[in-house]
């Protein structure tokens, strides 16, 4: 089953305006995002891991503003 969890609150994270809500929705949500991966055991189906990269790179950014 997709857990849509990661993908919720990568969301949330990328519209937070509020500098201090942000710093704690990124590291919240590369917690959930590594989770998830841990939780598969490395068996991500590849649109997800896809998509999985592409959060986590975007939460990068944020990270770096």
């Amino acid at each position: 089953m997709h857990d849509k969890r990661w993908q919720v609150l990568h969301r949330t994270t990328v519209l937070e305006s509020e500098r201090e809500k942000l710093e704690a929705y990124v590291t919240a949500a590369e917690d959930v995002i590594n989770g998830r991966a841990v939780a598969l055991d490395g068996k991500i189906p590849w649109e997800e891991r896809v998509a999985m990269g592409n959060a986590l790179s975007a939460l990068w950014g944020l990270k770096r503003e």
